[in-house]
């Protein structure tokens, strides 16, 4: 068997793909049991949008750097979950290896204003081109119509506005959710900063050898350890210890792009439990939580 992906953390049908390593008897069912997943919704522009009106603002720099930070995951369409309490957006990519939770509360925007609850499908690139060409302190979108928002840009000399299309004639399940309980795994808060120079130096050194590091956590360190690199935080470097152990293999290309989340937040917070998926957690210094999911490699 080669080496791979677990299938069964995202994802409800084991790829014909992706090998599936049989432990116990969790792993050999082949699917996921659906007590494991919350299930996805089905999102139908069509009846969503005679109902959906919404408008938020907030800083463009924050708003460019959410957008980026999930556009590692490559899909060609964001699922914006509106309601009176924030906004929600969740993604998984092609392969069903990573998945990205981005959730932020009302209360952390500038404005916020949520009429009616419901989904918005927008297509992705054309929102990034949108922000590329924005420019002064902050941005605000809005529903307009059925057929499109309105992304608006405050400058000091310049006042923008550009409509980017909703997509009326999609419908697109919402990934499911993870029901797995993370608070039983290992679990450890580093600064970001320190993640992404462990995660950076252990891709120059064991990214052409195999393209994998092992996350490892004990009460008394936190190592990423690779066939050429071990790199560690001892106890006293850790801003909060783990009380449990664990330990996992994950791919160093998705670390890459988990760690574009970094210069979002000060700190995150690392789960791993054997034989199942890392989590990875960025409370955003300025409101916002980015939470990823990491399926681990599975050896031959």
């Amino acid at each position: 068997m080669e080496d791979g992906y677990s299938p069964f953390l995202f994802f409800i049908f084991v790829s014909l793909q992706t090998p599936l390593k049989e432990v116990g008897d969790y792993l050999a069912r082949g699917t996921l049991a659906e007590s494991d997943l919350k299930g996805g919704d089905l999102v139908s522009q069509k009846e969503e949008l005679e109902v959906l009106k919404f408008e938020f603002r907030l800083p463009l720099k924050d708003f460019k750097d959410i957008i980026n930070a999930l556009s590692v995951i490559n899909t060609p369409e964001l699922i914006f979950h509106i309601t009176v309490e924030g906004i929600h957006l969740r993604m998984m990519d092609p392969s069903h290896v990573m998945m990205v939770d981005f959730r932020m509360k009302a209360i952390d925007f500038d404005e916020f204003l949520c009429l009616r609850e419901g989904y918005c499908i927008i297509n992705a690139s054309e929102l990034r081109n949108v922000l590329k060409l924005g420019s002064g302190d902050y941005v605000t979108v809005k529903q307009m119509s059925p057929n499109y928002v309105e992304v608006s840009f405050e400058g000091k000399r310049l006042k923008k506005r550009f409509r980017v299309a909703i997509l009326t004639d999609r419908s697109i399940e919402v990934p499911p959710e993870i029901s797995i309980d993370f608070n039983q795994f290992a679990r450890v808060t580093v600064t970001t900063e320190s993640f992404t120079e462990a995660i950076k130096n252990a891709a120059a050194a064991d990214f052409e050898d195999e393209n994998a590091v092992t996350l490892m956590i004990s009460p008394l360190a936190f190592r990423v350890r690779g066939e050429r690199t071990d790199i560690w935080w001892d106890k006293e470097d850790l801003v909060v210890p783990s009380e449990g152990f664990g330990a996992e293999k994950y791919s160093i290309e998705c670390l890459e792009n988990i760690i574009k989340s970094a210069p979002l937040a000060t700190y995150m917070e690392v789960a791993v439990g054997e034989q199942n998926p890392a989590r990875f957690t960025f409370e955003l210094n300025n409101g916002g939580v980015i939470t990823w999911f990491l399926a681990p490699r599975i050896d031959a």
